[in-house]
């Protein structure tokens, strides 16, 4: 498939899931599918409106200067198709992001540009607690969600939580979120004085209280 399915961030591969229960099937013919997308193999029969309705990426493959628009079966070789299945899921009203599938629909919706299912996840991020507050860091940083970041810091008590948020690179932080964290530190600096020591002019983390 050409541009604009060509962006650097791939659309799926990045996290390939386990199978997963299926909670609404797309492999069969109906009338109302126009378009038969192949991924890996497995076939999705799907509407091209419908799918245009949610993804910039897919409604300027199907409705733009592109060959594939009047194919009846195209090939997408950037996602996965487990991953894939759950954005379709999503997208049809399913209640299919949960913690193993949140990445991987992330992924292939942030690559198709489909804001329905990205602010859907976002959602799931912030409103859900059974994921470990360094993992909804992580996914808040990979996908530039400034709002969930804000909260998880924000929200931090303790010299100790602020650790555990940290992403073992730090290098892979942005500027943004490396502001927040600092001003996270300044504040429990400030807050709790006696929770830090000095070795050589350096602060750190004193062990004795959290």
């Amino acid at each position: 498939m050409d541009d604009p399915t060509s962006r650097k961030r791939r659309g799926g591969h990045e996290k390939k899931e386990p199978a997963l229960k299926k909670l609404r099937d797309f492999s069969q013919a109906s009338g109302l599918h126009d378009v038969i997308l192949n991924i890996g193999g497995e076939k999705f029969y799907v509407s091209k409106i419908h799918l245009a309705q949610h993804s910039e990426v897919l409604q300027n493959l199907f409705f733009g200067n592109f060959k594939e628009k009047n194919q009846k079966e195209i090939e997408l070789k950037e996602v996965d198709a487990g991953n894939f299945q759950k954005f379709l899921e999503v997208i049809n009203g399913e209640l299919s992001i949960n913690d193993d599938t949140l990445e991987g629909i992330l992924i292939v919706a942030d690559f198709l540009r489909a804001p329905t299912a990205i602010n859907r996840c976002r959602h799931y991020l912030i409103e859900h607690n059974t994921m470990s507050i360094r993992d909804k860091m992580r996914l808040a940083e990979k996908f530039h969600f400034q709002d969930v970041k804000k909260k998880i810091i924000g929200g931090v008590q303790s010299s100790q939580e602020l650790i555990s948020i940290l992403p073992y690179e730090l290098n892979d932080l942005d500027k943004t979120t490396t502001v927040l964290l600092l001003r996270k530190a300044l504040d429990l600096l400030a807050r709790y004085p006696e929770t830090y020591t000095t070795t050589h002019n350096n602060w750190v983390f004193s062990p004795t209280r959290n």
